[in-house]
């Protein structure tokens, strides 16, 4: 759902073709202030990015002498092949991709791209998952890997009238299973919220106000 949410569709993008020149893929990125472009074949299947990158990694390997050559030359050895996503992949298959790319490449089955998904879109899900501006206490919490503990600190929550902001949990390593990330919003049950948890098994790592 995030992905078709988020999602630029290819009508609105700026496209290259595996044939173009990096003459006119450079002329296409500068037009459009852009650092990289998804590439198609004729048929309009995805192929793969091309970014500035790529283009100065051609000239830094000796691969092409000097600008004009680099011009005539095709884009395909600059293009950074990489597998795109499906509408219906889930959200957190985009991190792998968006830390080395700009955006994600989506498709349909049959490979066909369908438009991108920008790394502001992600970024933005990220820090409203964290609660990212949002005024609260983050607590980091480590607890064992235990049946119904997310349950534990919403019902604690209720009965104590604490509101919850987020909640994200990761695992945790050797020390504890599970790790959890609680933001609340400031209240005068605080201190005690915070003895309930640990009374609960719940032990306290970090506290920051925000």
């Amino acid at each position: 759902m995030f992905i078709r949410n988020c999602l630029t569709e290819r009508k609105e993008l700026v496209i290259l073709r595996k044939k173009d020149t990096i003459g006119h893929a450079i002329e296409e990125l500068q037009k459009y202030q852009l650092k990289s472009l998804p590439v198609t074949d004729d048929e309009d299947k995805f192929i793969g990015i091309l970014s500035k990158e790529g283009l100065f990694e051609l000239i830094e390997q000796g691969v092409i002498k000097n600008l004009e050559e680099l011009k005539k030359q095709s884009i395909e050895e600059a293009i950074s092949f990489i597998s795109p996503l499906k509408l219906s992949n889930r959200f957190e298959e985009t991190l792998p991709i968006i830390v080395r790319y700009p955006f994600v490449p989506i498709v349909d089955d049959k490979g066909t791209l369908l438009g991108i998904v920008k790394r502001q879109e992600i970024t933005n899900a990220l820090e409203s998952s964290f609660g990212v501006g949002v005024s609260g206490v983050r607590l980091l919490l480590g607890t064992a890997e235990i049946e119904g503990r997310l349950n534990k600190i919403v019902n604690l929550s209720h009965d104590m009238h604490v509101n919850i902001i987020t909640a994200v949990t990761f695992d945790a390593g050797e020390k504890f299973n599970r790790r959890i990330l609680l933001k609340i919003e400031h209240t005068e049950q605080q201190e005690k919220f915070i003895q309930r948890l640990e009374k609960n098994g719940f032990t306290i790592l970090t506290i920051h106000e925000e």
